[in-house]
């Protein structure tokens, strides 16, 4: 069936035409129930950035908590894992909570600014987990070598290779972005290539990522639970380490899941957007899984930190996790 519509906004067949949620929820006969995906959508996130702020402050401001280690034996690249994640976790929905109003209000009706601050926050959300897995890579590096004494590559390695994944996301994706926002009135079959090729592209990213946290996260979970059963220490410093094990494996599955889940429906839409969004109820099921996965996933991480009893500089073992 051919799509009749010159609007990036919707698919229009047969003489009805369907949102594409990602841009507009207005005029189209989905138009109620993406509207009430996206006030769900704000009530959850709303209470995900609330929590999320409170963490932020109690780790930075309370516990003394900072966003960057400088020791210098770490790289030029030295986030700490889990406050660098949450800071992006929150930056994430709170430009989602923004995105969402302007879609149900229906204000900033222009392609650019609509495709622009939909994309953004993804960014935001996967340069947190990249930051994440870099913290994690750097452990796994400097622990596995004084348990194991086995090779990894060079903190500057590793650095260069984060360097390079996150400019190649945000050159790939904000121009396919701002391409296909601008050339949604002047060329709307290059305007909907482009859009398809964004989501190719997070398609890779998202894999990339799903299998780097999987490995970092085994190896680093390994590692921990060797020094456990070959070290003789206090008892507060085993639980501690149990502690951060726990939470290690929480972030992975949160992590792991959530990037597969992600790439796969963004691949899906990648091939077959005009069927899913005409499709009885199959633009509403993406739009579920796009908008509630991001608040769900990034809930998740928030309840990991919450969990940890571990107080910052208790230990020196695992500090470099950051608990």
């Amino acid at each position: 069936m051919e799509n009749t519509s010159k609007s990036l906004y919707y698919v229009c067949v047969e003489g009805t035409c369907h949102c594409d949620f990602r841009i507009s929820v207005i005029n189209c006969a989905q138009e109620y129930e993406m509207r009430m995906v996206y006030y769900v959508t704000i009530g959850i996130t709303s209470v995900v950035v609330l929590f999320g702020l409170f963490l932020l402050f109690k780790r930075i401001c309370i516990q003394g908590h900072t966003f960057l280690d400088k020791r210098s034996s770490k790289g030029c690249l030295r986030p700490h894992p889990m406050d660098c994640l949450l800071l992006f976790c929150t930056i994430f929905n709170i430009l989602r909570l923004f995105d969402n109003g302007i879609l149900v209000t229906n204000v900033a009706n222009n392609y650019v600014v609509r495709t622009f601050f939909w994309e953004i926050s993804w960014e935001f959300l996967y340069t947190g987990f990249v930051l994440y897995v870099l913290g994690l890579a750097l452990t796994l590096r400097d622990s596995h070598q004084a348990v194991s004494k086995g090779w990894l590559p060079s903190a500057k390695s590793i650095d260069r290779s984060i360097t390079l994944l996150l400019i190649s996301m945000v050159v790939t994706n904000m121009t396919c972005a701002f391409a296909s926002g601008a050339l949604a009135e002047s060329n709307h079959p290059a305007a909907r290539g482009f859009t398809y090729a964004l989501y190719y592209c997070w398609f890779v990213y998202c894999a990339i990522l799903a299998v780097t946290i999987l490995y970092c996260g085994i190896r680093l979970v390994r590692i921990l639970e060797s020094h456990l059963d070959n070290f003789t220490m206090p008892r507060h410093r085993i639980n501690n380490i149990k502690t951060g094990i726990f939470k290690i494996k929480g972030m992975v599955c949160v992590g792991f899941f959530g990037a597969i889940i992600y790439g796969v429906s963004m691949l899906m839409f990648a091939i077959l957007r005009q069927k899913i969004l005409i499709t009885s109820g199959g633009g509403l099921t993406l739009s579920l899984i796009w908008n509630l996965m991001g608040p769900i996933v990034t809930g998740g991480v928030e309840f990991a930190m919450a969990f940890s009893t571990y107080r910052y500089g208790q230990s020196t073992w695992p500090e470099e996790l950051n608990e």
